[in-house]
């Protein structure tokens, strides 16, 4: 009787994933935003200056924020654009403070105990710092700037 009703679950949850997928795959990855010189465009060749990842989780969360030296972003869930605009003052102080540091960053991989792990990684030029779940302290509240981006 608990074998069918672990059967059951795990058909529903295949199931679950399968539908969120197809929606996401339907959406429309056409999204335009107006910048200063008119509409930005998705499929610029430009590289970012900045690009933070947030991965993992129970649902399988893939967020990536990319920040470019002309103070616009673009943030995707899954390759799929979500949103396009410009960072804020605040912000782009966030980016620069990091982007002094990046070069001291190190590979500081922890993971905490617990099913819902976030795994969090940086990526200027072609250096990716992978930080685990554990922000260092003297970036964490730059990196909340960035955080408040991937919505």
């Amino acid at each position: 009787m608990i074998m069918i009703g672990i059967i059951i679950v795990i058909i529903l949850v295949v199931i679950y994933f399968l539908y969120t997928r197809y929606r996401k795959s339907n959406k429309s990855n056409k999204v335009e935003a107006i910048t200063n010189d008119g509409t930005f465009n998705i499929n610029n060749k430009r590289k970012p200056i900045l690009t933070a990842f947030k991965t993992g989780g129970i649902m399988g969360m893939i967020y990536k924020v990319e920040i470019y030296d002309d103070k616009t972003y673009i943030f995707y869930d899954k390759d799929q654009v979500q949103a396009i605009g410009h960072v804020d003052a605040e912000t782009d102080n966030s980016v620069n403070y990091i982007l002094k540091k990046f070069p001291k960053l190190k590979n500081d991989y922890c993971v905490p105990e617990g099913y819902d792990i976030i795994y969090l990684s940086l990526q200027s030029n072609d250096k990716t710092v992978h930080l685990g779940s554990c922000v260092p302290q003297d970036i964490a509240d730059h990196f909340e700037k960035l955080n408040e981006l991937m919505h």
